[in-house]
C-alpha cells in the first residue's frame, strides 16, 4: 500500500481512473468524498462517477461508462458494496 502523503511514482499499471459508488444518503458519508477527491487529486486519478453519483452529490460530471475504471471505490456499509458488487460483477474491476 502507498502513503496518500506524498506523490508516489507511477508505475505502468497505476490506477488511472476510479469509479466512486456511495451510500444512499449523502450526509452518511460525511467527509469521506471530499478526502476521496483531495487524494485523488493529489495522485494524478480521475473520479468516475455515475449518474446517480453526480445527482446525489452534486460534484462532477457524469461518466456513462464505468467500465473504464482501473478500480472501484465504495464509500457506504454491506447494502453499498452488495450494490457496487453487483455493478461490477461481470467486469475485470477490482
Amino acid at each position: 500500500m502507498t502513503s496518500t502523503t506524498g506523490l508516489q511514482r507511477r508505475s505502468s499499471n497505476a490506477v488511472q481512473r476510479a469509479a466512486v459508488i456511495t451510500h444512499g444518503k449523502p450526509p452518511t458519508i460525511g467527509p469521506a468524498l471530499e478526502r476521496l477527491e483531495k487524494v485523488a487529486r493529489e495522485a494524478g486519478v480521475e473520479l468516475l462517477l455515475p449518474d446517480e453519483e453526480v445527482e446525489k452529490h452534486g460534484v462532477g460530471e457524469p461518466e456513462p461508462d464505468l467500465t473504464n475504471a482501473d478500480i472501484a471505490v465504495v464509500l457506504g456499509g454491506d447494502g453499498t458494496m452488495l450494490r457496487a458488487l453487483q455493478r461490477f460483477l461481470a467486469t475485470d474491476i477490482p
